[in-house]
């Protein structure tokens, strides 16, 4: 017999078979979890036991479903398509969905009941290829809140820079060159940039005037380290419930820090290494990888080229930064959802800022020691160490929750091959290329208006995905 059960969340009422009695499902209209009662052991009194009631005093059976002959001994009549029960689970038709606010999109429109257990389901993608969805485990079932919002109070340092830039760099030393004319001559005749930092590093204090920082110092290790601490601790209180230990996210930070960015750096000299050289026998598989990596490294001379126009600036940013920065980011999330099936967003989503975050971070601390120590006032530190991680964070984040909702290009897939793999950088990569390279783009250009804009659009976007998930 089907037992009756009312969501608390739609408040519609359905039936499930006995064998779901005692166990929690979801329901097929907004997708909350259902706890359906279990079977309740009948009560026998002295009634039961007494003579049935004679057929003459029996009053007449009201409205008799026309579909069955009640004269029928019970025993032959099917009754379970009435009761609304079904004998096979798995194959249960899907009730009329009520409006939702919020979507799941991973959910299966053919399963009416799904166990919360945390069990996979397969099914096919309409390119026939296929996918693997996931329940949402009942701890993670919580409201969002609004704690990520306060991400945004990293972006304040990138806005303030706007209304208050850095005066050129002749300007401030200017006042050394009229307490000493030779400084001058000696800057001229600089040839090198190791010869440059020399010649910083020998002014008094060691920097420019107006430079939050000596030329030889190891203080933006200091401001590293207060970085990856405060964005580390943020998101274990931004996200409760993602069961990760803060050992992991360290670690994970720390790969995509070290290892990230040593084989970013090999990819850029790899690519760099390919400009002088044509093949013209070597075809395939070989030959198209060859000119894959020389078009990387013609789109990073195109974004470093100060010459160069908007259009091969962006495919510059996109295409060379963009991609490399964004798949060194990705990858150590990649690997751990393709070995981890049964974790839930949440864990994804902070894997992908903590992968973000020591990528920033690193990043910070080389453009520190080559740019900004000796040259540059404090607050390009502060939108090193902040504004810049955000952004990184962000769109490793967004990446990380697209590879969870859709993991059919994840390494290790039964149907991966070179097509994967392009679907891999386009279905997963895409949106943060654009963003990263547009936001480039615009600083080179000297529209940081714009660029801030594109910074606001890439929280909004990574805001959007993490509602779409709650």
């Amino acid at each position: 017999m089907p037992i009756k059960v009312t969501c608390q969340q739609c408040q519609k009422t359905l039936k499930a078979p006995e064998k779901l009695a005692g166990k929690r499902v979801r329901c097929p209209a907004c997708q909350e979890v259902v706890q359906v009662p279990a079977m309740a052991r009948p009560e026998l009194d002295d009634d039961f036991f007494a003579d049935p009631e004679p057929q003459s005093t029996r009053k007449a059976r009201p409205e008799a479903d026309p579909e069955f002959d009640w004269s029928e001994p019970l025993d032959n009549r099917d009754v379970s398509k009435s009761e609304g029960e079904f004998d096979n689970v798995d194959n249960l038709p899907t009730l009329p969905v009520a409006p939702r606010k919020k979507p799941k999109k991973r959910s299966d429109p053919d399963l009416a009941f799904v166990s919360s257990a945390g069990v996979e389901e397969s099914s096919r993608s309409s390119s026939g290829r296929k996918r693997t969805s996931r329940a949402l485990p009942l701890s993670t079932s919580g409201g969002l809140g609004y704690w990520h919002w306060i991400l945004l109070v990293g972006m304040l340092p990138l806005a303030i820079s706007i209304f208050i830039p850095m005066p050129p760099f002749i300007d401030r030393l200017q006042p050394l060159v009229e307490k000493d004319p030779t400084i001058l001559d000696r800057l001229v005749a600089l040839e090198s940039r190791d010869q440059f930092n020399e010649f910083v590093a020998s002014l008094p204090d060691g920097r420019i005037p107006g430079a939050h920082l000596a030329r030889k110092t190891f203080v933006h290790w200091v401001y590293a380290l207060l970085s990856a601490g405060a964005f580390l601790g943020l998101i274990l209180v931004m996200f409760p419930g993602a069961n990760v230990a803060p050992g992991k996210l360290l670690l994970y930070g720390v790969i995509t820090g070290t290892v990230g960015i040593v084989l970013l750096l090999g990819f850029q000299y790899v690519a760099e290494f390919t400009q002088g050289i044509h093949l013209r026998r070597v075809r395939g598989i070989v030959g198209l990888l060859f000119y894959l990596v020389k078009f990387i490294g013609f789109s990073y001379r195109c974004a470093t080229d100060g010459e160069t126009g908007f259009a091969l600036s962006f495919l510059g940013f996109t295409c060379g930064v963009g991609l490399c920065e964004e798949l060194c980011k990705a990858l150590p999330v990649a690997f751990y959802l393709a070995a981890n099936r049964d974790v839930n967003w949440r864990t994804a989503c902070v894997l992908g800022l903590a992968s973000g975050i020591g990528f920033g971070v690193s990043e910070g601390i080389m453009y520190s020691a080559d740019y900004y120590n000796g040259f540059s006032g404090g607050l390009t530190y502060l939108v090193r160490f902040a504004s810049c991680v955000t952004l990184h964070a962000v769109w490793a984040s967004s990446v990380a929750l697209l590879m969870y909702n859709n993991q059919d290009y994840l390494p290790g897939h039964a149907d991966a091959g070179w097509d994967a793999l392009l679907s891999f950088v386009v279905f997963y990569l895409g949106i943060a290329m654009i963003l990263h390279g547009l936001y480039d783009t615009l600083l080179k250009q000297h529209l940081e208006i714009a660029a801030m804009g594109i910074a606001a659009g890439s929280f909004g976007w990574w805001a959007w995905q993490l509602y779409q998930q709650d």
